[in-house]
């Protein structure tokens, strides 16, 4: 018996755990366990336990999980804080991404994250969403190579599929994502500023930029960002948009820009090219490696060459046609019933 532990949330790693438990609950071996999970920044570290607290309710619910003769199944790397009360013969960890341990912006309680980096080593399996991710469970934190599973995440293609319609009345640049300084909002606004104010293209004169999603850590940043660009105008703010209602604005927009400068997989690159929408994104970290040839990849801290190729696509018709189905193409490759049944074979390499 594996227990999956489901996190509430509408989060992209909650979501992740709800998924993998819908495409195996049907196999007499799995169980899961719901908690609540909140929000990372809102952890408290209790010098008690030694542990980040949840709730009481919500410890009692790991606590009660731990005590079974099978393996347990933590859905991300977080909550791997608890991973060493457990009293079950094997532990499993998927990390999704090392943000925490690369960038200062997302770094835990010194004890959290201390915890995080022992309990990952006591775990038997890993599951990585990418080779790249891989890599740096073994060059930052000393994992073994052979704990470490990769495991494509996916998407649902009955959702994510092009659309016939037409979300604005103006042409716009796609981003999709929160505004955490990893994923450069900067140099890519920077990249769309530059475009903007060079090019007497009639359709690129009209061209906005339109963001979904929002961090409200880091959304004055971007805020002020937009305003010292002059692009109050010329930048639209969405907020939360829903997995039903965004493929809409993949399908309408004339490309997705996701130049991040760290992504533990990327999904937001194969929406959108399941979508139809072609797709610019960063030469490094995972992207390029979720991509494949179907995206153009640039470096992800030169706006000039983020600006060349977004005016590339908007003004060749043959180029925008090429890239969609390439895209059309690769995501195909991708899906959340392909990764349950990878995660499952992990599972299967305890028994």
């Amino acid at each position: 018996m594996t227990t999956l532990i489901v996190t509430k949330g509408s989060s992209t790693v909650d979501r992740y755990s709800h998924i993998l438990f819908e495409l195996l609950k049907n196999r007499s071996d799995i169980r899961k366990v719901e908690v609540k999970t909140p929000h990372y920044d809102l952890w408290k570290y209790n010098f008690l336990t030694k542990y980040p607290v949840f709730s009481l309710r919500t410890l009692f619910l790991i606590l009660k999980s731990m005590k079974n003769d099978g393996a347990v199944h933590f859905p991300h790397e977080g909550i791997s804080a608890y991973l060493n009360l457990v009293h079950s013969d094997k532990k499993i960890v998927t990390v999704h991404e090392l943000s925490s341990f690369l960038f200062p912006e997302c770094r835990e309680h010194i004890f959290i994250q201390g915890s995080i980096r022992r309990n990952l080593k006591k775990a038997d399996k890993i599951i990585a969403p990418s080779n790249n991710t891989k890599k740096d469970l073994i060059n930052v934190l000393g994992i073994p190579n052979e704990k470490i599973h990769v495991v494509y995440q996916g998407i649902n293609h009955k959702i994510f599929y092009p659309r016939n319609t037409k979300i604005f009345d103006f042409p716009y640049v796609l981003y999709v994502g929160i505004d955490h300084p990893k994923k450069n909002l900067k140099n890519m606004l920077i990249a769309f500023y530059i475009l903007k104010n060079k090019s007497n293209n009639k359709k690129i004169q009209k061209l906005k930029f339109v963001k979904v999603g929002e961090d409200k850590r880091f959304m004055d940043e971007t805020k002020k960002i937009v305003k010292n660009l002059n692009l109050s105008k010329d930048v639209v703010f969405t907020g939360y948009v829903s997995d039903y209602e965004l493929p809409k604005y993949y399908s309408s927009a004339e490309l997705l820009l996701y130049c991040s400068l760290y992504e533990g997989f990327g999904l937001p690159v194969i929406e959108a090219m399941a979508c139809g929408c072609p797709v610019i994104t960063s030469n490094i970290s995972s992207l390029p490696e979720v991509a494949g040839d179907a995206g153009v990849l640039v470096d992800p801290k030169d706006p000039e060459a983020i600006c060349r190729e977004m005016e590339k696509i908007i003004t060749d018709e043959e180029t925008r046609e090429d890239l969609m189905k390439k895209g059309l193409k690769r995501a195909k490759e991708f899906s959340w019933d392909k990764t349950a049944e990878e995660t499952y074979k992990v599972y299967k390499t305890l028994k």
